[in-house]
């Protein structure tokens, strides 16, 4: 007996079901992220992550809670990422958060008078109306947890202080020494290598803390070379 056209096309979509709920539980990630710095960002109605050392990648989780699907919240992500299915365009790549939470954002306190006097670097207060706080030493809490490797950047000074800026609201501040002095100079366009971190607890810095590996100067474009 054939089968009538609705119940035909229900046995159809059911196998399709099956089909697709088989091929995730068989999915298996590509790699993982480990304690990686990213922005939440919306894209065309979602909420994708957009990690703060390479602003070309979006990752879309397939499992954020509610409460950090906020555009532009700063948040320190672990997780799963799997490959995109065949012959389908998606706005970010497949990702499962295993781990997930916000970065520090709070402002800078004035040390105690009990703590002076013990040894290690000590915290200046922020001038009035300027919460970011100026360091010059390497902060011992300070966690570098995002390996950066031949980025592009162009060097800035803000409040005497030299960092380098690789895209719109993404800044590095070199630890210890700062940036050597060949390359303090504003708009040199740079190549360079190292570990980026979070600022340490109860500090707001101007850029994220940068242990520079190695660092030279972006060779510089000749007129023919204008499709580079």
């Amino acid at each position: 007996m054939r089968l009538p056209f609705f119940a035909f096309w229900a046995v159809a979509f059911a196998a399709l079901f099956l089909s697709t709920c088989t091929m995730a539980q068989n999915e298996k990630p590509v790699r993982t992220l480990n304690a990686v710095n990213c922005t939440v960002t919306q894209v065309a109605g979602e909420y994708t992550l957009v990690p703060d050392d390479d602003n070309s990648q979006r990752y879309m989780p397939r499992n954020m809670e509610l409460k950090f699907k906020k555009e532009g919240l700063k948040v320190v992500v672990s997780g799963n990422v799997f490959a995109i299915p065949p012959n389908v365009r998606m706005i970010g790549t497949p990702f499962e958060i295993t781990k997930i939470a916000v970065r520090n954002t709070e402002v800078p306190v004035k040390p105690k008078d009990a703590d002076r006097g013990k040894e290690g670097p000590k915290l200046q207060p922020a001038a009035e109306g300027n919460a970011e706080v100026k360091t010059g030493v390497n902060y011992a809490d300070v966690q570098y947890t995002t390996k950066l490797s031949n980025v592009k950047g162009t060097v800035i000074k803000i409040d005497n202080t030299f960092l380098i800026e690789t895209g719109p609201n993404m800044r590095y501040l070199p630890m210890g020494n700062g940036l050597p002095a060949e390359f303090q100079a504003e708009k040199t366009k740079v190549i360079f290598s190292g570990q980026s971190g979070n600022p340490p607890a109860n500090v707001r810095m101007k850029g994220n803390p940068l242990k520079l590996a190695s660092i030279k100067k972006a060779p510089v474009k000749k007129w023919w070379q204008f499709w580079k």
